[in-house]
């Protein structure tokens, strides 16, 4: 599910897919902004034109209270941020399959 979410150090911003426990939706008015940050946001860097902000988007999310941020890049490798910096993998155990159709063969790539 994709929703406006509140984050201290880089104002309102739509994460492609956002995930938290069902109590946490009942807490807040759904016609507004999520006024904090969900416990996994995932940006797909798939239609991004200007890729370089997700830095701050990745640390927005974590300082405003996400457990896990899921980056997918432009060529479909998969990034895991948590508190602690970069992970191996999802502390959720969540494992992404990808279709290679979508991504670009030629994008330049982080890693």
């Amino acid at each position: 599910m994709s929703v406006a979410v509140t984050t201290a150090s880089f104002g309102i911003r739509v994460p492609d897919v956002v995930w938290m426990p069902p109590e946490k939706w009942e807490a807040f008015d759904r016609d507004a902004p999520v006024p904090f940050v969900p416990d996994l946001c995932v940006e797909v860097l798939l239609d991004r034109k200007y890729p370089h902000d997700i830095g701050p988007r990745v640390k927005a999310y974590l300082e405003g209270g996400a457990r896990e941020v899921i980056v997918v890049g432009q060529r479909g490798e998969r990034h895991f941020h948590s508190a602690n910096g970069l992970q191996p993998s999802s502390a959720f155990g969540i494992t992404l399959t990808l279709e290679r159709m979508y991504f670009d063969e030629f994008a330049p790539s982080s890693h």
